[in-house]
């Protein structure tokens, strides 16, 4: 099947459950949505190859059309709200764009933007900043980030701090959480907090819960240290 009648079929899956969403109201408020690109499976004999991209073999082909998908979530459900198809040239800050100017078309009002550690860029903070949106994600331990690590183990940051990041022209202030690894075998690794180091809040897949006399920040990344 062409892209194009694959994006028509997603839309119009997409287009129900959102009916469906809103028939039982979630609307009415911001809601917290996801936005990750997922790999669709292609066998086709001629190919478009602008919308294919080749990867590891898996379920018999090497080709795959990569979709850049918005999900609202909440706990134990989720629901697709827009896909886009990805190409080699596809800027992934235009693609999250592109995704946000979906929702709020739809009238969908972002509470938290959930993303995976491969937007952690300025590009992508900044977008989000310009937007006034709230988002969590992973930290990625490049240097500045492993700098900061050093700093929290010499007692010299705590486990809760404002970090930045840059890129050309762009930069961007957020949140930066160092907490403990879920992983037992990594705490075994990990050295000894230091003395009076603050706790880092509890993370989920969800925003994480507050804890008494720490304000959630509105842009946050995550380090499992």
């Amino acid at each position: 099947m062409p892209e194009d009648g694959v994006l028509a079929r997603y839309d119009r899956m997409i287009m129900r459950s959102m009916r469906r969403l809103r028939c039982h109201g979630l609307f009415r408020k911001p809601v917290d949505l996801v936005i990750d690109f997922h790999d669709v499976c292609r066998y086709d004999k001629n190919p478009n190859m602008k919308f294919m991209r080749h990867s590891k073999y898996k379920n018999c082909t090497h080709l795959f059309n990569t979709l850049a998908t918005v999900h609202y979530v909440t706990e134990g459900s989720r629901a697709c709200l827009g896909a886009l198809l990805r190409t080699a040239e596809s800027p992934m800050a235009e693609m999250v764009a592109a995704l946000l100017d979906m929702c709020h078309k739809n009238g969908i009002r972002v509470g938290t933007l959930l993303l995976d550690r491969e937007f952690y860029s300025a590009e992508i903070m900044d977008l989000t900043d310009v937007r006034d949106t709230t988002w969590l994600m992973p930290a990625v331990k490049n240097k500045a980030v492993k700098k900061a690590i050093a700093e929290f183990e010499r007692g010299q940051r705590g486990a809760v701090s404002v970090h930045s990041i840059s890129s050309d022209s762009i930069s961007a202030e957020f949140t930066l959480i160092i907490r403990p690894a879920i992983n037992e075998n990594d705490a075994g690794r990990r050295p000894p907090a230091p003395p009076g180091a603050r706790a880092s809040p509890p993370t989920t897949c969800l925003p994480p819960t507050s804890p008494r006399g720490w304000s959630q920040p509105t842009r946050t990344a995550i380090l499992s240290w």
